[in-house]
């Protein structure tokens, strides 16, 4: 295999101090960014006349370089992609690739051909099977041009010294010319918990699912309180009931639960606003439909906004496109008028959703999903969101906004992920399933109280108090939270790089380099990725 290959080359070069006559380039992280970044590198070094003596060592502590931790070729089928797979192809350039260069479904055609629907949402075990494939053949044609090493180790450091960078490893310490940081989510990390309680009562994280919520971590029988009701979530609930041996049966446009046994008792989910994640329509028919020319108006709008773009401006150059274009869109599907007004309301009673109203509106995502119901309001914000993200990337990131303007967006943006960017229909049947079964209960969704006292563990809301055996913590740090001992958090520590603000990220110029006030003490550093998110839109998409 070319991993093992790879791996016997690792200390060859790589402790040693960069030679004057070669050039060590470091990839700290590999999943699908590192994957394109190494990708377009050989891409480059193949348009060279004059290649350099080139070394490249990838960094990755996950078994399954290209993969990375998300996309574990281990982890359960029922934990699945929340977008088609029509949309997955890890080759940029469509004109010039080879034969063994196949997208997801070309390639699914031939590995898994079961699951080669482009509209499916594939478990996302399979598309880390396919991205370990891709960084094997990216892997083998970068060797024609450079010496190139795999470590599977994790990178507590990096430090400019002299004109070179010191890469310190759990278990060596190597040098390089340049470093290139792709290192994503960082492992499984959440977001802090306000409550205190025990290492006993609390589960930190859901991921890797064997070894957070199997029976030993969670008992059947157990009463769990589910801190979070995103993707994360779902995934947590999914993999305590059919990842138990669960079974979801087609009854009519829905689904019904039967227990395998092994399931806890009860599973109370809650967040910050108690509002859900709506289906994402999976065919791209009811898309279809729309004339695109409302997608092409409302983009070219957005892209001539005269940039930066203050809050004062924040609705007329960013949100009010994207309302006018649903009211378009749906006007057009429909074939009668539905206003500017009745869209904003819709947006509006969203943000007030109350808690007995949460699977209603679920329900109602799904069979718009499915074509069982004609379209609404939501969802035209929704496609209108999806179909508009490119152009709001490009005029956002990197300087589009001020940073009050930023503050504004996120805001936004998260909730616009519930509504846009939410799981596919079936998994939001298998939660309203989950529901209908009473296997899940919504009666503290909202900002409930979470306490522990004297080794008991309750949870209460104005009108009722239950006990718990258990609490996950189903809510994964934000982007802007770097772990504290990674790469990220040693080079902001020591100030070498900066954060735009405190609530965003790293600053960096359209080639990835931090933007820093200390000159030279970034040279041959770039940075992709979640950290930069407030400097550059749509780093998860």
């Amino acid at each position: 295999m070319i991993e093992k290959c790879l791996e016997s080359t690792a200390s060859s070069h790589v402790s040693s101090r960069p030679a004057s006559n070669s050039y060590q380039l470091a990839v700290v992280g590999c999943g699908p960014r590192g994957l394109y970044c190494l990708d377009s590198l050989a891409n480059e070094l193949q348009q060279l006349d004059q290649i350099p003596r080139l070394y490249v060592t990838v960094i990755e502590p996950c078994q399954y370089p290209g993969a990375g931790c998300t996309y574990d070729i281990r982890q359960p089928h029922h934990l699945r992609m929340n977008f088609a797979a029509r949309h997955i192809d890890a080759w940029v350039n469509r004109e010039d690739r080879t034969l063994q260069q196949l997208s997801l479904v070309e390639w699914m055609r031939l590995h898994h051909p079961g699951f080669a629907d482009p509209n499916a949402f594939v478990p996302r075990a399979i598309v880390g099977e396919y991205l370990h494939h891709c960084f094997r053949l990216v892997a083998e044609r970068l060797s024609r041009f450079a010496e190139v090493s795999l470590i599977r180790d994790k990178v507590d450091e990096i430090k400019r010294t002299e004109d070179h960078w010191r890469v310190s490893l759990s278990s060596q310490t190597l040098q390089a010319n340049e470093v290139l940081l792709t290192i994503g989510h960082e492992g499984w990390r959440t977001t802090a918990m306000q409550e205190e309680i025990s290492s006993e009562r609390l589960i930190e994280g859901v991921f890797p699912i064997c070894k957070q919520l199997n029976l030993q971590q969670v008992a059947p029988q157990a009463k769990v309180a589910l801190r979070g009701f995103g993707l994360t979530a779902i995934d947590a609930a999914l993999s305590l009931t059919e990842g138990r041996g669960g079974k979801f049966h087609e009854c009519g446009n829905e689904l019904q639960y039967e227990p395998g046994g092994w399931e806890p008792e009860i599973i109370y989910p809650y967040s910050r606003t108690g509002r859900p994640m709506l289906a994402k329509p999976s065919s791209p028919t009811l898309i279809d439909t729309v004339d695109t020319a409302i997608w092409d108006k409302w983009r070219t709008e957005i892209l001539n906004s005269d940039l930066p773009i203050s809050p004062s401006r924040f609705d007329a150059c960013l949100w009010q496109p994207v309302i006018r274009a649903a009211s378009e869109a749906l006007t057009d599907i429909k074939g009668s008028i539905h206003s500017v007004t009745e869209v904003t309301q819709w947006f509006e009673n969203w943000r007030l959703l109350p808690p007995e109203m949460v699977t209603n509106v679920m329900r109602q995502s799904a069979e718009i999903a499915l074509g069982n119901r004609p379209p609404d309001a939501g969802w035209s914000i929704g496609e209108a969101w999806r179909q508009l993200y490119p152009a709001l990337v490009k005029t956002i990131s990197h300087g589009g906004l001020t940073n009050n303007g930023w503050t504004q967006f996120k805001l936004l943006a998260v909730e616009m992920e519930r509504i846009a960017f939410g799981p596919s229909e079936e998994n939001v049947r298998k939660i309203l399933a989950l529901i209908d079964h009473g296997m899940i209960d919504l009666t503290f969704l909202a900002q409930p109280s979470l306490t522990e006292h004297n080794g008991i563990m309750k949870i209460s809301n104005d009108s009722i108090t239950v006990n718990l055996d258990k609490c996950i913590n189903a809510v994964i740090a934000s982007p802007n939270t770097p772990a504290t001992t990674g790469p990220i958090g040693s080079l902001l520590s020591r100030g070498s790089i900066k954060c735009i603000d405190p609530t965003l990220g790293i600053d960096i110029d359209r080639a990835g380099r931090p933007i820093s006030e200390i000159p030279g003490d970034t040279a041959g550093l770039a940075i992709l990725g979640r950290a930069t998110e407030g400097c550059v839109l749509g780093n998860d998409t």
